[in-house]
């Protein structure tokens, strides 16, 4: 009998030592992971991306200006100012017994930019009773190319007057 409890204790003794192995490994794995996932929530990591996107640029010049037609007038001058190549202003004087006067200029437009343009419209400074709209323009002017835009000014009565207009350009996209 000595022999049998001595053989079963042995067999205890030998199970709680590998029951406590298991026990030490689970601990082990499961403070290792504790500590893998408290590395991992703490570990942030910044990237700071400084950057500039250029698609190009946009420079049009109107290169010339010409009366092209005007309603009956006693007396017409007209004429365009250049500095260099590039038109910066034109001046038209009228003496007409025409109400409303009516007169069509055409601008010779110069795209000497890196992208293609497309005249939108025309932002005016004008006063009352005067219209200024754009008739014609090219679809695109593409780079280096040189394209007219027709532009009517119409003016009610007429009395020294002055004003300023500026065609409108920008970017051409395909997708409109």
């Amino acid at each position: 009998m000595a022999a049998l409890f001595k053989r079963y204790k042995t067999k205890r003794k030998n199970q709680s030592g590998k029951l406590l192995y298991i026990r030490t490994i689970f601990i082990v794995l499961i403070v290792a992971l504790g500590l893998f996932g408290a590395s991992y929530a703490s570990w942030t990591q910044q990237f700071n991306i400084l950057s500039a996107i250029s698609t190009g640029s946009l420079n049009v010049d109107i290169v010339d200006a010409v009366l092209e037609s005007s309603d009956s007038h006693k007396s017409i001058s007209f004429s365009a100012h250049k500095e260099g190549n590039v038109v910066d202003e034109v001046d038209m004087n009228v003496v007409t017994a025409s109400n409303p006067f009516s007169a069509v200029m055409v601008f010779a437009v110069e795209n000497n930019g890196t992208i293609p343009v497309i005249c939108v419209g025309i932002d005016q400074s004008v006063p009352d009773n005067l219209e200024v709209e754009i008739l014609e323009s090219p679809p695109l002017i593409d780079v280096g190319e040189t394209e007219s835009v027709k532009v009517r000014i119409t003016k009610g009565y007429c009395d020294d007057f002055e004003f300023s207009a500026f065609l409108e350009f920008e970017q051409y996209n395909a997708v409109n």
